[in-house]
């Protein structure tokens, strides 16, 4: 029996694509679309994705929104598929032999596209909270939070918040410091640890799958510690580590880790780790540093960060935001009172919502960056100045050593001059400068003594490459001169990709220009 050939459904016309997206979304719809977050979590290092028959996506937004308009086929579906797959072949067949065929239509194998949705209609649905708001009961596992309950009732037992409060004031008193954005304020363990959950149940963030990046946490103004730990119990990052300004309150936080490592990670279950858990914790790094988060954006690494920033002024707030610039692509960023500043980078609202602290509940945002904006003049004029700070600083330490002052050892008004935060204040949030003609070539300006190494070579593409997907040789990296050592390892692979292609462009527009004969293109002035 002849098996019967289901001909290929006919291809969408402009009108089916249009209808199809003004078409109203459908539960279902969501529901596919939350799974979805799940298999395609946002990947730090691994920007790459295959769906369906092996089709590689780079971005993990390109990968939900194809696979959601083009759902792997049914099993009736497979069947058609195979049937018109065969039909195919003997098609190729008859045209070889008989050349009189070429005219007619190759058999559709693919099923068609089954819907039209954007990534920007996907963007604009979590910006108005549907997801978030369907799933924020049902994201907050029992089990987990049962478990994690009972572990911040033996771990922050003999640590109320009226204890760190008190701590605080008598530090700040002592040492006479009335700086508003010193008050302590202290989040509530468990509901804080809901908000994480959420983030990892309904948008995939903290992933715990085979292969993903188990990321880092940082908590900016950690206070006591507790966010830092419980994120820590929460999740496997690799690093769990929390910045405060005030040396009692890291020493009190450091008090807690340890009894966190006796009571927990070396307990029994269920207070303690179970075997898996215990197994996945064994290389996370807990850790607290005593100094300005805002003068240090070593931070920038993170993954997810975290930022009590109920007392931050307007300028704190900003100079934050330029240090989350550095940060990569898919991360996260929460804050509590205060939304994130405007940046030149693009974030996406994955929840806005109320929290539970020590003296009742504040707005908490969280937002995943979608892109970054940061002009590599901007980094590297930051190093730059950076590099002269330290220098400055080296010559005064150096003259104070040897009993001299500052004039006698050469030093002008950059003694005192700004941290790599400071020289680069509002330079993010500037209007971007004209493109110019480069001075010198990308390995003079980095004070490299051979050509940049590429695999494969440059080409005509790498003008429209993504910046992220330009290879770098990672020996060059720890040749960077000292202005750019500070940075983190991302922010300087960033640097050198953005000066790299800043001249493959104008080489490119020279290469143009020279062809039209027109040599005032290539200028100081284009762009």
């Amino acid at each position: 029996m002849t098996k019967k050939i289901v001909p290929a459904p006919p291809p969408l016309t402009e009108e089916d694509l249009q209808r199809l997206r003004e078409e109203p979304w459908t539960d279902e719809e969501y529901h596919e679309l939350i799974k979805l977050f799940q298999i395609f979590p946002p990947r730090i290092k691994k920007t790459s994705f295959e769906i369906n028959e092996g089709e590689v996506v780079g971005d993990r937004w390109d990968a939900i929104v194809y696979q959601h308009n083009t759902p792997p086929p049914t099993e009736e579906e497979k069947a058609e598929y195979e049937a018109r797959e065969e039909e195919k072949v003997k098609w190729q067949h008859r045209v070889k032999r008989k050349v009189g065929l070429e005219h007619e239509d190759v058999p559709e194998v693919f099923p068609h596209q089954k819907r039209n949705r954007s990534k920007e209609q996907v963007w604009d649905l979590i910006d108005e909270g549907v997801f978030y708001n369907l799933l924020k009961e049902e994201a907050v596992e029992l089990t987990e939070q049962q478990k994690l309950e009972m572990r911040t009732d033996v771990l922050f037992k003999r640590c109320s918040p009226l204890k760190a409060k008190l701590l605080s004031q008598e530090e700040r008193r002592l040492n006479s410091l009335d700086d508003p954005a010193l008050l302590y304020g202290e989040i509530e363990p468990n509901e804080f640890a809901k908000v994480l959950q959420r983030i990892q149940h309904i948008y995939g963030h903290m992933h715990p799958g085979k292969g993903i990046a188990r990321g880092k946490f940082y908590d900016i103004g950690s206070g006591s510690g507790k966010a830092c730990l419980v994120a820590a119990m929460l999740h496997p990052f690799e690093l769990c580590c929390g910045i405060e300004t005030l040396t009692e309150l890291c020493t009190l936080a450091e008090g807690l880790q340890a009894r966190h490592d006796k009571r927990i990670a070396s307990g029994k279950p269920p207070i303690g780790y179970n075997g898996d858990e215990t197994a996945d914790r064994k290389k996370q790094v807990i850790r607290f540093a005593c100094t300005d988060a805002l003068e240090d954006n070593s931070w920038s690494e993170a993954t997810m960060t975290f930022c009590h920033s109920t007392a931050f002024s307007e300028g704190m707030m900003l100079a934050f935001a330029e240090t989350t610039e550095l940060m990569e692509i898919g991360s996260v960023v929460i804050t509590c009172t205060k939304p994130l500043p405007t940046t030149k980078s693009r974030w996406l609202t994955l929840l806005h919502d109320r929290l539970e602290v020590a003296w009742g509940t504040v707005k908490v945002w969280a937002y995943e960056k979608l892109t970054t904006e940061v002009g590599a003049g901007v980094l590297f004029e930051m190093a730059l100045a950076d590099a002269a700070v330290r220098e400055a600083r080296r010559r005064a330490d150096m003259a104070d050593a040897a009993g001299l002052g500052a004039a006698d050892a050469g030093l002008g008004a950059a003694e005192e001059g700004p941290t790599i935060l400071n020289a680069g204040q509002n330079m993010l949030l500037s209007p971007p400068r004209p493109s110019r003609k480069p001075s010198v070539t990308v390995e003079q300006a980095l004070g490299l003594a051979s050509p940049l190494s590429f695999s494969p070579p440059p080409d005509v593409g790498l003008v429209t490459t993504p910046l992220e997907d330009i290879p770098i040789s990672p020996a060059f990296m720890p040749q960077l001169p000292k202005g750019l050592q500070n940075l983190p390892e991302a922010a300087k692979r960033r640097l050198l990709q953005r000066m790299v292609k800043e001249q493959m462009e104008f080489q490119e527009r020279a290469k143009i220009a020279a062809a039209m004969g027109q040599e005032d293109l290539a200028g100081d002035d284009w762009g």
